[in-house]
């Protein structure tokens, strides 16, 4: 059985927020100076994971690549506000998708500087967040909650069943299950 929403789904989703967020933001570009890549720019990777019976959880890595050759060394501002702006639009949009939520679990974000080695003019920095993921149950229930304060879902015949709670979004089905 092929899975569905799994955290490389949530990665493609998550890219294309991340796109939204910052599309109206300008920075400088090195442009045809030097043959490294360009940025600024924005790698999304679904980095760390687990899955347990019932639901799992993935920790996106996003890594934000700025740059600035003045010699003030303020290029680390392009990259805040990068960062600020997505981990806004991540808590704006608490369910990414309608696929995947964002985990009661901080939000981290991180200046990359290494002491050994003076990336100047480059900027790094990353962001880690944590997104619920939707896990195959046994035979009988084909569709498990997605965490505590969602609820069960289970399909029966093309008919959907279960208790629901109007202030939180139940997890997605499948295609399989909508169209048999």
């Amino acid at each position: 059985m092929t899975m569905l929403f799994t955290p490389l789904d949530c990665e493609r989703a998550l890219s294309k927020r991340i796109s939204w967020y910052t599309q109206d933001m300008i920075f400088r570009n090195p442009q045809e100076r030097i043959a490294l890549p360009k940025a600024p720019s924005v790698a999304v990777k679904a980095g760390h994971g687990q899955y347990i019976r019932l639901d799992g959880w993935v920790t996106m890595m996003i890594k934000i690549l700025t740059w600035d050759d003045n010699l003030n060394r303020n290029g680390y501002r392009d990259t805040l506000n990068i960062v600020n702006r997505i981990i806004s639009g991540i808590q704006d949009e608490v369910v990414l998708d309608n696929s995947f939520m964002l985990q009661d679990h901080p939000i981290e974000f991180e200046l990359i500087e290494d002491p050994a080695f003076d990336y100047y003019s480059y900027f790094l920095g990353m962001i880690l967040v944590r997104y619920g993921l939707m896990s195959y149950g046994p035979a009988d229930q084909p569709l498990n909650e997605v965490g505590p304060d969602t609820s069960t879902i289970v399909v029966n015949k093309g008919i959907v069943t279960g208790v629901t709670d109007p202030t939180v979004n139940p997890p997605p089905l499948s295609r399989e299950d909508l169209f048999g």
